[in-house]
């Protein structure tokens, strides 16, 4: 494994390349669960994970807490977390909840689903992604969810090159001044 500073982000900020996830420890899931606490952004460099796999590693570091339906599949753990079996004792919100991101999202494991960052529209005019009328250019590690996010995993597709995380910066001008 091979861990470098990602450019123009000050302190923050590391790729890691080199790394075998079809023969990775535990202990190296760990290390790198470590190398991404103290440097806030982290991209790990040509995986070929794919969503399943994906979820299966973020998983060890915890619970996916920023998914509505995930959150709300919880609540209602007999739910399949379809539209039109929501159940009955499910609030107003929850519900609006659950129909603004669905299809947003997706659930390659029960009680686990991934919230899609893209842009376009299905067939039927809804949104594919959170960011459905353009490229993500910018992006925090906050979601505006009143629970704070401790972390933030995006795994990527495609279309990455453009993508800029400039807010590291702001803690080395901060103390620089």
């Amino acid at each position: 494994m091979k861990v470098s500073d990602i450019p123009g982000l000050g302190r923050f900020g590391k790729f890691i390349d080199d790394v075998d996830f079809f023969d990775i420890s535990d202990d190296q899931w760990l290390e790198i669960g470590q190398i991404h606490l103290d440097s806030l952004v982290t991209i790990i460099r040509d995986t070929a994970l794919d969503r399943y796999s994906y979820v299966k590693y973020m998983s060890k570091w915890g619970m996916s807490r920023m998914s509505f339906r995930s959150t709300i599949r919880l609540k209602y753990p007999n739910w399949d977390g379809q539209l039109h079996t929501m159940p009955n004792e499910m609030s107003e919100d929850e519900k609006l909840a659950v129909k603004t991101f669905y299809n947003v999202s997706e659930s390659p494991f029960k009680n686990y689903e991934i919230i899609r960052v893209q842009g376009g529209h299905d067939k039927d005019g809804n949104n594919l992604g959170m960011f459905a009328e353009g490229e993500l250019l910018w992006h925090s590690n906050e979601s505006g969810n009143l629970a704070f996010a401790p972390g933030v995993a995006l795994l990527a597709l495609e279309n990455t090159t453009k993508s800029a995380t400039g807010f590291l910066t702001t803690v080395d001008y901060y103390e620089s001044v």
